[in-house]
């Protein structure tokens, strides 16, 4: 097609357009709709459980109430109780087949017998006292020794009092089992053996306290 210019000039030719080309349609990715998630503040998420850390002491403060305090402090009155009246004490050990302890006093051998025993106890007391409340005191950087220490101690202590409740429980004879006729230091015996003798086995099996053998590898690792 030709076009005229109207100042009668030579006429222009048309401008050449390209050729229609086949264009392939553009896939366009479908929109995804926005997700309606509720966002959860960061203090409202649930923390990780941590693990608990390992005991750090061999001896806790349960520990040391019993071993250090309390076991002193019943060492020291059966002392002074046998000071003060030792064939009471004597007595007191075990029933008497006639029903009744006789009246004569004591012998000398028998008194300072009793005497030394009293003395015994009383230092077994000051023994646990000094001991633990240094291995408490000195030793707590050092759990592993400090473990050493306290069961160097407590270790003949379980023995004796296996020992003790045990000969006391021989001596009651027959009258073992017959509770009414039992002597009121009998019963302090037994129910204060029984007392010190479940926190000792506690403390073997490692029950509220530091174990080298489980917690020193638990305490390496981190």
């Amino acid at each position: 097609m030709t076009h005229y210019s109207p100042w009668g000039q030579r006429p222009a030719p048309a401008a050449q357009l390209p050729p229609h080309r086949c264009l392939a349609p553009v896939e366009h990715a479908p929109v995804q709709p926005p997700s309606h998630r509720t966002l959860v503040p960061a203090h409202h998420l649930p923390m990780p459980r941590s693990r608990p850390s390992p005991p750090t002491t061999a001896l806790p403060w349960f520990y040391w109430v019993i071993f250090g305090l309390y076991e002193p402090l019943l060492a020291m009155c059966g002392f002074l109780g046998a000071m003060v009246d030792p064939k009471k004490a004597h007595d007191a050990q075990a029933p008497w087949p006639s029903g009744g302890a006789p009246e004569a006093p004591l012998s000398k051998a028998t008194q300072v017998t009793m005497l030394q025993l009293a003395h015994v106890v009383g230092l077994l007391g000051l023994i646990n006292f000094f001991v633990l409340g240094a291995a408490r005191k000195y030793l707590f950087a050092h759990p592993a020794l400090q473990e050493k220490i306290v069961c160097a101690l407590l270790t003949p202590l379980l023995i004796a009092d296996i020992v003790h409740l045990t000969i006391t429980w021989w001596a009651l004879g027959d009258s073992r089992w017959s509770f009414w006729e039992w002597s009121g230091l009998l019963w302090i015996t037994f129910l204060t053996g029984f007392s010190l003798l479940v926190p000792r086995i506690a403390w073997h099996m490692g029950i509220g306290r530091y174990v080298d053998r489980r917690d020193g590898q638990a305490s390496r690792k981190i």
